[in-house]
């Protein structure tokens, strides 16, 4: 029985609980990594500059301004909705009214997409109206602190649009399968921009400080439409479009 007992423990029982089983599937796994070169931090971002350099530079500047700006009204709004007047029930009706706008607008995000032809331009309108919701923001007298409810629809175009486009973006500039390094580098890109943004915040307060934000954006807005301009001459954006057409 012993030759036996030794042959079921090193096979498992059934295939289920067996120690060889779980080995089984950590090679596997090993061999499926390294069918794949990895890409360190430092190759992704050479890839960055080797596609399309000047719109994905512009781009990725564009994205790092607006995360500054969205790390303070996405954590900190509350506190200037006070400042206003604003009362607890408010709060959540501005919740409510985020949600209710960003569910559809991501539902229709592709066709929006394609509609403008560009994940360039998405970032863009998405950054534009992130720049009127501020601006709005800062002057709302304190007497009338529900007006605020008016502005909250653009957030969920900023959003929907921003997060659509970074994704397309990421996609169309790194290496097939390698998209979720592409997107955890934009990620890192926008985590820098909202420990910026808590910085600034950290120092400018009330209706200064939105519209502090809302004039970085606008450079980063800038920025990106010079990048694409640039860029159209030496048809970089041909692989941005090419993205479009996939989504």
């Amino acid at each position: 029985k012993k030759p036996q007992e030794e042959n079921r423990r090193s096979h498992g029982s059934d295939g289920f609980g067996g120690d060889n089983f779980f080995d089984h599937d950590a090679h596997q796994t090993t061999d499926n990594e390294n069918s794949q070169e990895r890409l360190n931090l430092l190759q992704l971002v050479h890839t960055l500059f080797q596609r399309a350099p000047v719109l994905n530079s512009s781009y990725i500047i564009s994205l790092f301004a607006l995360s500054i700006g969205m790390s303070v009204v996405e954590s900190l709004i509350f506190l200037y909705f006070e400042f206003l007047g604003g009362s607890n029930t408010m709060f959540g009706l501005t919740v409510s009214v985020t949600v209710l706008f960003e569910i559809p607008l991501f539902q229709f995000a592709p066709d929006v997409l394609k509609w403008l032809g560009s994940p360039v331009l998405m970032l863009q309108w998405g950054a534009v109206a992130y720049v009127v919701r501020v601006i709005g923001y800062s002057f709302i007298p304190q007497s009338h602190p529900y007006w605020v409810l008016l502005l909250e629809p653009l957030h969920g175009i900023t959003i929907a649009f921003v997060v659509t486009s970074s994704v397309v973006v990421a996609d169309s500039w790194v290496p097939k399968g390698y998209e979720a390094s592409g997107q955890g580098f934009l990620s890192m890109i926008r985590g820098l921009g909202q420990f910026v943004g808590f910085c600034v915040a950290g120092y400018l307060d009330g209706r200064t400080l939105y519209r502090v934000l809302a004039a970085i954006v606008t450079v980063g807005i800038s920025i990106l439409g010079m990048g694409t301009y640039c860029s159209a001459t030496k048809k970089e954006n041909q692989s941005y479009d090419a993205a479009v057409e996939i989504t």
